[in-house]
């Protein structure tokens, strides 16, 4: 039993929830297989020999759903996990691992609080959240939309939307649209009045989210700044750039966007600043793209006139 000697409890309880940190793996590691030979029969013997394995028992059967051992540890250390200080259910509930969470409802266990629902749905655990929200009572917040949307679970959000009436915040469709979740962002748009912030586009551009950025333009009237375009060329999205380009009295960039392009080698995206905008420093921009030896981007640019606009 040796290596139980070396599994130490994690001193932050949000390491619990959802994906399991490097400490937490480890638990895994050393246990699994002990409780695949062994099952939950030796469990006492453990404990005599490693008190602190009690607590680390009850923490690995509600992060990686052993159901046995958590039943186990409910008939014969009951008060223990009773009053353990995670809440139980919320752990079960953010690492999808329902029938853990229907056996500690079932034997009304009280470690639950909105954080169980507004993880399950952060992470996309449908069956969880239906669950939560028919049986118990503790609900979520708006953080549960708003987290279910920035991950771009469509049928999370469409559940709480026509279920729960905790709503969302403008981070939602924030959130959705910087990580590209279009169907979301459309969701958000025809069902909800929060809409979004006046980064949105911005955010979305800074990703390379084309069908987003898009989308945006065409049905939102939040504004977008010059900082879009700068990001798209930081980030190499020629696409992105080109469509801002051609809207009508569009904001433009900033010389920083030929000077990021430069400097991170995007050549395709600094041929097409240096032709179709007059944003842009020469000098600089080959400065910057010298000082990160991006050498095609140097050879371009020691190539051209000095005035862009000439």
């Amino acid at each position: 039993m040796l290596p139980f000697h070396h599994l130490k409890k994690p001193s932050h309880p949000s390491s619990f929830m959802g994906k399991p940190s490097k400490s937490i793996l480890q638990y895994h590691v050393v246990l699994s297989p002990w409780l695949h030979e062994y099952g939950t029969t030796r469990l006492e013997i453990m404990f005599q020999c490693h008190a602190h394995m009690l607590e680390i028992v009850v923490l690995h059967a509600v992060i990686f759903g052993h159901l046995p051992s958590i039943q186990y540890m409910s008939k014969h250390y009951a008060d223990f996990v009773l009053t353990f200080p995670v809440p139980l259910l919320d752990v079960a509930a953010s690492n999808n691992h329902l029938d853990v969470v229907q056996f500690l409802h079932k034997t009304d266990h009280p470690g639950c609080t909105v954080d169980a629902m507004n993880w399950a749905a952060k992470y996309g655990h449908l069956d969880v959240v239906t669950f939560l929200h028919a049986h118990r009572s503790e609900g979520g917040t708006s953080k549960a939309m708003d987290m279910a949307a920035m991950n771009g679970h469509l049928n999370v959000v469409q559940f709480l939307h026509s279920h729960r009436m905790e709503g969302c915040t403008m981070d939602a469709m924030t959130e959705a649209a910087w990580n590209g979740h279009l169907d979301v962002v459309k969701f958000l748009h025809a069902h909800r009045r929060e809409g979004c912030s006046r980064w949105t586009m911005d955010r979305a551009a800074w990703n390379g989210h084309l069908e987003v950025v898009k989308f945006l333009h065409e049905q939102r009237s939040e504004a977008w700044t010059s900082q879009a375009m700068d990001m798209a060329a930081w980030n190499g999205h020629l696409a992105v750039i080109q469509y801002l380009h051609a809207i009508p009295h569009s904001v433009g960039c900033t010389p920083n966007a030929l000077n990021f392009a430069a400097m991170n080698g995007h050549l395709d995206i600094v041929k097409f600043l240096v032709h179709a905008r007059t944003e842009g420093d020469l000098d600089m921009a080959l400065a910057s793209a010298s000082q990160m030896g991006q050498l095609d981007v140097m050879q371009y640019l020691a190539s051209r006139p000095l005035d862009v606009n000439s």
